[in-house]
């Protein structure tokens, strides 16, 4: 599937990704677990991190490493789009990229781990549709399950009236916010559906700053007949330290990936 890309999403991208490389440290998330933690992990169905609005791969770059020096196989998805076209589309990349990712691994079975809109992406591929029962867990952080509030709430809802600037800002922005098609399609897929794991069905797990981490809501991000993991407030569980910097936010990560 073809991304289309408007001047000002071309934009918006090269200023995350410039944000994103300001921040280079290859420092290491989290605390490495022995032998025995290593093995089971490796034993455990390939991860793949799915970035979220605007992003490139480059931000999953501590969650790779530390993962994969647990033990963990890793893949990091490039979608094309950068979560910035319909998020319907950047499902179709997604899905393109986790057929490429099986055949590489030799095993259809796989947990995805999403930031931000990237839960909500990994969340549409396995709901919506036909869905995708070979999902072994998925794990989100700092993703608005419930519509972004706040400043993105606002920000969203205010495009949404605004018929000239929907031409120029992303789609998916309005897209995040409660209410949206989207947020209606993902409600309702739980409620005919649910959440809770049934058969080979995925098991859930939202990871999220306690309160705000200035961008999502902890209403927001609590996910139904899933588990929900309250991070403790602090300086380095906002938004964009839940992905970079923060210790307890990954240990809770990895520990969902590794749930019996």
């Amino acid at each position: 599937m073809t991304a289309r890309l408007t001047p000002v999403d071309r934009l918006l991208a090269g200023v995350v990704t410039a944000v994103e490389r300001l921040d280079p440290s290859p420092f290491l998330l989290g605390g490495r677990h022995g032998t025995a933690g290593y093995e089971r992990a490796r034993s455990a169905p390939p991860v793949v991190l799915v970035s979220g609005f605007a992003n490139s791969p480059h931000s999953w770059r501590r969650y790779a490493a530390s993962l994969a020096a647990d033990g963990f196989r890793v893949y990091v998805v490039d979608l094309p789009g950068r979560g910035l076209i319909d998020m319907h589309a950047s499902v179709g990349q997604l899905q393109l990229a986790l057929q490429r990712i099986r055949a590489h691994a030799g095993q259809d079975e796989l947990s995805l781990v999403g930031f931000s809109q990237g839960g909500l992406l990994s969340r549409m591929h396995a709901e919506l549709g036909a869905g995708d029962q070979a999902i072994e867990a998925i794990v989100t952080l700092a993703t608005p399950h419930n519509g972004a509030d706040g400043l993105v709430g606002g920000l969203g809802r205010m495009l949404a009236r605004i018929p000239g600037l929907r031409r120029i800002v992303p789609p998916s922005l309005a897209q995040l916010i409660a209410g949206s098609e989207v947020i209606a399609q993902l409600q309702l897929a739980q409620s005919t559906r649910g959440l809770a794991r049934v058969g080979r069905g995925p098991r859930y797990t939202s990871v999220f700053a306690g309160v705000s981490d200035g961008l999502v809501s902890a209403r927001a991000a609590q996910i139904p007949n899933g588990m929900n993991v309250s991070l403790r407030p602090s300086l380095l569980n906002n938004h964009y330290g839940v992905l970079n910097w923060s210790g307890a936010a990954y240990e809770a990560v990895r520990g969902a990936l590794l749930a019996a």
